[in-house]
């Protein structure tokens, strides 16, 4: 999980703790929002491992409702809450090697499901999954076990609705080539092995050797590696090599920094973007590196910063088969990208606008050089080799205006918000339509980020049926004729709403999870299709559905 979660679990973990130690949980009647004259109800349950339905004992479970409660399951994994009111509430566990249901679905792709307290409720039952382990021995070409060497597990996550890989673990085989690496939640995973030495030579008179970085079973790069599933509880055996490789010579200048500018950082990373141990030196005194790489084809990064809030950049592609030398990377600011934002209302706004250019087109800016902010822009990188894929939002100089600030040459997906009760009619960078287009970012290139919003957007209001019983899901609205991204909308038993939708024609998907799905991707939306509603929506109209709710994994 990642590691603030982290954070705020160890410390969740240990504060009740502490409150248990020292008495457990409140009495209900000292509670904030306690009604006295409410029915009460003991509520009984038990934690149960996901993975072979056996009690966990010492798990902690807590209750969230009108009060909060936090209590530890005894030796058979049950708990018990006495007097707890009628009404609402939502019970989760923790314990230490295990994941929590929440923690799997990475925040927020399966609506909580709360629990009625009543006089003839059944046993509540909830399950954590056990972490999953990957182990395995690493050795040369000779067979022999390799120590030192760096092993790293890259887990296949969805995060937003784009598919990507995020580095979990780390760990570092033993002298007899030996790694274990734990704590792993369910899921894919690729490992990338490096090694931290050279090879031996098997003769004197033989050229330096190294040790090829790899994905299992000993692929290149992370797109003909082989995926590894790893489930709750199980623990995988891998075993696999390292090829041996020549070592050369590789050496340059970064240029563009002052004598002896320390902060200098230069990096070879792989087809995949993955930086390797390549033994690079570099003398801040006239900015020249070296480095002894394994042959291989990468990328040669380097970068500075320079105040105030400004990054330095430059790369070059190489092909290391010989010793190499001469490659001048020279360091520049990435791209300074203005955000120009124009609005076409057709109502009287709440927010004062001002700077008009005729015809209810207004600019982002005022007279007085305090900007309203009408949308946020943010660029998620698409390039593997990237470092700084998230350029965010920042003032530009004058201070009137907003800009992308350090940009980097390279692919992006453009991501806008509108901060207000309008939409995204256009938005458009040179000659790209990014509601329909990816943008590349050429260097040194300015051009601006021009944006039109409206605020004669339509809405669809509806519920969600499964079984003919109302449900709670994830609805999402896909526009039919444009690429962007759906936004999750939570659908509760009451219905749900979806407002400030251009016009045009959707699809309206109501899944009962989104983990795992890259709705941000048309194909993997496909297989549910069928299932899904069209509707038209209007300028300043309401559509009213009823969807029914799509169960993954369904037929």
């Amino acid at each position: 999980m990642p590691r603030n979660v982290l954070a705020v679990g160890i410390v969740l973990w240990i504060t009740c703790a502490v409150v248990h130690a020292q008495g457990g949980a409140q009495p209900y009647g000292q509670m904030r929002g306690f009604d006295p004259n409410a029915p009460t109800h003991d509520v009984s349950g038990s934690v149960i491992n996901a993975a072979t339905g056996e009690p966990i004992p010492r798990a902690l479970v807590q209750m969230f409702g009108p009060s909060q409660r936090s209590d530890f399951t005894d030796s058979q994994g049950n708990f018990r809450f006495e007097g707890v009111p009628e009404g609402q509430a939502v019970f989760t566990a923790r314990k230490p090697g295990f994941y929590s249901s929440e923690e799997l679905a990475r925040g927020g792709g399966r609506p909580r499901s709360p629990v009625k307290i009543t006089s003839s409720m059944s046993p509540i039952v909830l399950q954590l999954t056990p972490e999953g382990i990957v182990t395995g021995t690493i050795t040369g070409d000779d067979g022999e076990p390799l120590e030192g060497v760096r092993v790293r597990l890259k887990h296949q996550v969805v995060n937003n609705g784009r598919k990507q890989w995020e580095e979990r673990q780390q760990s570092t085989s033993n002298e007899d080539g030996e790694f274990r690496v734990a704590n792993l939640v369910p899921g894919t995973y690729n490992l990338f092995a490096e090694a931290q030495r050279p090879a031996t030579p098997r003769a004197a008179s033989e050229q330096n050797l190294g040790y090829a970085p790899a994905y299992y079973p000993g692929a290149p790069d992370a797109s003909s590696a082989a995926p590894i599933e790893v489930r709750g509880g199980q623990t995988v055996q891998l075993d696999f090599r390292l090829r041996t490789q020549p070592v050369f010579e590789v050496s340059g200048v970064v240029t563009g920094i002052a004598p002896g500018q320390r902060g200098v950082n230069v990096q070879f990373m792989n087809r995949s973007g993955d930086s390797i141990s390549a033994n690079v030196r570099f003398n801040p005194d006239d900015g020249t590196f070296s480095a002894k790489p394994p042959a291989g084809t990468y990328t040669v990064r380097a970068s500075s910063f320079e105040q105030p809030r400004r990054t330095l950049t430059a790369s070059a592609l190489i092909t290391v088969a010989a010793n190499v030398s001469g490659i001048r990377l020279p360091l520049q600011p990435g791209a300074s990208i203005p955000i120009v934002v124009r609005t076409d209302f057709t109502k009287q706004q709440s927010s004062p606008i001002s700077g008009s250019i005729g015809g209810g087109v207004t600019s982002l800016g005022f007279p007085d050089r305090s900007p309203m902010q009408y949308a946020s822009v943010q660029l998620i990188g698409l390039d593997n080799t990237r470092m700084n894929g998230f350029p965010m939002m920042e003032r530009a100089p004058d201070n009137a205006s907003f800009a992308l600030q350090n940009v980097e040459p390279g692919r992006y997906a453009a991501q806008i918000s509108p901060h207000g009760p309008w939409y995204v009619q256009s938005a458009t960078y040179g000659q790209t339509d990014l509601l329909r287009e990816d943008m590349v970012v050429a260097p040194g290139d300015g051009r601006p980020i021009e944006i039109t919003l409206r605020d004669d957007g339509g809405s669809i209001a509806g519920s969600v049926t499964s079984d003919n019983v109302a449900a709670t899901a994830i609805v999402l609205a896909v526009p039919e004729r444009r690429s962007t991204p759906p936004q999750p909308h939570f659908a509760s038993e009451n219905g749900f709403t979806i407002s400030l939708l251009a016009p045009g024609d959707y699809l309206l998907f109501a899944f009962d999870s989104t983990d795992g799905l890259e709705y941000t991707n048309r194909e993997a939306l496909e297989p549910y299709a069928s299932r899904a509603t069209r509707v038209s929506v209007s300028n300043n109209s309401s559509a009213n559905v009823t969807l029914t709710l799509i169960k993954r994994g369904a037929p």
